[in-house]
């Protein structure tokens, strides 16, 4: 989902390996919500569940909107710090300012999307709430990436410049 590993994964920077592990935390998210919904991929609905199943899936949910919260605030926080430590001067400055005004904006798209697969899952629709909720997340943080991290991640990795194969993992 990440497209900036390998810069990372080539850096000597703690900060980057940490926004990696933030990365990688945001990854297993969307695994783990993908795969906790067992109609996610075969496009059934929850009338091919059994109750407890579905009592399950149904109480999940509201726990997933909650973890991605706190998971992206804290992630969001990190990563800002990690910009105004490493990067200098002006553009750093610039960059912490676009960086913090597209984490506010992912966080108030976050709130719409989990509206929106309450409402989804208060029809009764629960597997359609994850398919959105999946297919949304998944979207607007490859959208962030591609146009912040990617370019974050660059910077970071030119400032600290490559590991020698001793180094990495």
């Amino acid at each position: 989902m990440f497209a900036h590993g390998e810069a990372i994964y080539n850096s000597s920077s703690d900060n980057l390996w940490q926004l990696m592990k933030e990365h990688q935390r945001l990854t297993t998210f969307l695994d783990d919500l993908q795969h906790n919904c067992i109609n996610q991929h075969n496009q059934l609905d929850c009338s091919h569940c059994d109750r407890g199943a579905l009592a399950s899936c149904r109480g999940q949910l509201p726990s997933y909107f909650h973890d991605l919260i706190d998971l992206c605030s804290i992630h969001f926080y990190r990563e800002e710090v990690l910009i105004a430590q490493e990067l200098q001067g002006l553009a750093a400055h610039q960059n912490l300012r676009k960086h913090h005004q597209a984490h506010a904006g992912i966080l108030k798209k976050i709130g719409g999307i989990i509206g929106e697969c309450a409402l989804i899952n208060e029809k009764k629709q629960t597997d359609e709430a994850y398919r959105f909720l999946y297919k949304s997340l998944t979207q607007l943080f490859a959208e962030h990436d591609a146009e912040f991290d990617e370019e974050l991640a660059r910077c970071i990795h030119e400032k600290h410049g490559r590991v020698n194969s001793a180094q990495t993992l």
